[in-house]
């Protein structure tokens, strides 16, 4: 069995690397020396960096862009963040890895699971007399910063109230 990737249409919002949530504005071919001119693009523009487009070739996109959640989609991410497992406690080396895998996938269930371990794994140190980690808050301000962007765009609500509207929907249920 052949496995389809899927397609996007104009106007539909992806999640694409490190480019976050953009529109796809158009899908055509482009004009650039080197480029075979029937080769297909998605042309998006990113939620955040306006002022360029991001050129990916129509046949790679299933690959490299996912469907943007909706705002039913983010209910439930967030109804869900109780019940979503904590990374394994394990050395630096394989937790930065694990870290970085989880950054680079944009998957939403996974940057919970980095937020999650690494605000108790920090509670935790707190409590002992320690400080947390560089390692650890550089990858907690990115997950963050991945999660609270794309539940933003979803919600309408604004990035720097996130965690606390998130908190406050954890609290009532």
């Amino acid at each position: 069995m052949i496995e389809r990737l899927p397609t996007f249409d104009i106007g539909e919002e992806v999640v694409h690397g490190s480019d976050g949530v953009c529109s796809v504005v158009d899908i055509s071919t482009i004009n650039i020396e080197g480029v075979p001119p029937d080769r297909l693009y998605y042309i998006l523009r990113s939620k955040d960096h306006k002022d360029g487009l991001i050129y990916v070739p129509y046949e790679k996109g299933g690959n490299m862009m996912r469907p943007a959640l909706d705002a039913k989609q983010a209910g439930e991410l967030i109804a869900s963040i109780p019940d979503i497992e904590l990374l394994p406690y394990t050395d630096d080396r394989s937790r930065e890895q694990l870290y970085r895998k989880c950054i680079k996938s944009r998957d939403c269930r996974c940057l919970v699971s980095i937020i999650k371990t690494l605000y108790i794994r920090n509670r935790d140190r707190v409590a002992t007399g320690r400080k947390a980690s560089m390692l650890d808050e550089r990858y907690l301000r990115q997950a963050e910063a991945i999660l609270y962007a794309e539940l933003s765009n979803a919600l309408g609500i604004p990035e720097e109230e996130m965690r606390e509207y998130i908190g406050g929907k954890i609290e009532r249920s």
